[in-house]
């Protein structure tokens, strides 16, 4: 709202008129489509705590992006073309890559209204922006603002809600390896994933492009600053593709001949394997791990909210008068009582604020 609220004073001194930027009218636009959000109704599960329903990881480098979706296994990878490097910093290319991996279940329709988005990546600075909407429009900002603008199309079309969380850099070896190792082509790089990172990849990996949609996007929105120096250095590829996470057997092993066997086996000696977890089980799994940890009531997403100095019109109440409860629900108790009359409570439409 800053902006608008700018915009407001700048009438006020001007007899009522004033002209409106572009990112003013963009303001008012995402402002417009979430007005008639809420006048259809929020659900309450949608600014409730809850148990994640999608969980994502993404990182990026000055080279490239990626990120997956921990409970269903599909990720995706885009190496930023020669043209596009060097334009924005490592935190706003963390930003995108985080919302790229939202908007990429969006635009296959996994996402559905009401579900829960937990979006997890090793920038305190990308974590801290999934909650935040008060950019400026100058430098590299704008990249931050408009970034900010699609992530709020997305869940309001989408109807869910979203948290972020930190985790450190090495815990994310999957999504590091997504941007950075693209010398190595996607199967062979997926399966060496699953295999060395089980924990992170419960559900297997599979790499899939890149939609147009998402890519010129991306393309269109790092055009818009001016590319610092031309990319004259090689690549840093992941710990993972150097071997930093591999153990090598290059001296002979030593093992005992195994005698085969004679006659069959006796049938109360035969074992059979644990059988495979069920999908609510897995999911379960996942969500125990001890990089995982659950928002608690106390732990609130985000605890405050900053507006820039220069923004400040008029100074925001320290407090709000509390209307008496009691009196509250009897100056409504009427309206509730006539309005219910004769209705089993139960048959109500479900609650909405």
């Amino acid at each position: 709202m800053g902006r608008l609220y700018r915009a407001l004073f700048r009438a006020k001194a001007r007899s009522g008129w004033t002209s409106l930027s572009t990112h003013e009218l963009q303001d008012l636009s995402i402002h417009r489509d979430f007005l008639q959000y809420a006048k259809r109704g929020v659900l309450l599960n949608n600014i409730a705590f809850r148990k994640p329903t999608h969980i994502y990881r993404s990182d990026a480098s000055e080279f490239g992006m990626g990120g997956y979706s921990i409970l269903s296994g599909r990720a995706w990878r885009w190496e930023l073309p020669l043209t596009l490097r060097l334009r924005t910093s490592i935190n706003s290319l963390e930003f995108i890559a985080s919302v790229i991996t939202i908007w990429g279940d969006c635009h296959l329709g996994v996402v559905k209204p009401e579900d829960c988005l937990l979006s997890q990546t090793d920038s305190s600075s990308a974590a801290g922006w999934l909650r935040k909407s008060n950019f400026a429009e100058d430098q590299d900002e704008k990249i931050q603002l408009s970034t900010a603008r699609k992530l709020a199309a997305l869940l309001i079309d989408s109807q869910c809600c979203i948290y972020s969380q930190w985790f450190s850099v090495e815990t994310n070896n999957v999504s590091d390896s997504l941007s950075r190792d693209f010398h190595l082509s996607d199967s062979p790089l997926a399966a060496a994933l699953s295999a060395a990172f089980p924990t992170q990849v419960s559900f297997g990996l599979e790499i899939h492009p890149l939609p147009i949609e998402i890519s010129s996007w991306v393309t269109s929105l790092l055009l818009l600053c001016l590319q610092i120096m031309q990319w004259s250095k090689e690549p840093v590829r992941s710990s993972f593709a150097r071997g930093g996470d591999t153990k090598t057997t290059s001296c002979q092993l030593d093992y005992n001949m195994t005698s085969s066997w004679k006659g069959s086996i006796e049938g109360n000696a035969l074992k059979f394997s644990v059988l495979s977890l069920s999908q609510s089980e897995k999911v379960d799994l996942v969500l125990s791990l001890p990089n995982f940890s659950k928002p608690t009531r106390s732990e609130p997403p985000w605890t405050a909210w900053h507006r820039p100095t220069s923004w400040l019109i008029e100074p925001t109440q320290d407090w709000m008068q509390m209307e008496s409860l009691h009196s509250f629900y009897n100056d409504n108790s009427g309206g509730i009582n006539q309005s219910t009359q004769g209705k089993n409570p139960k048959s109500l439409s479900p609650a909405r604020c």
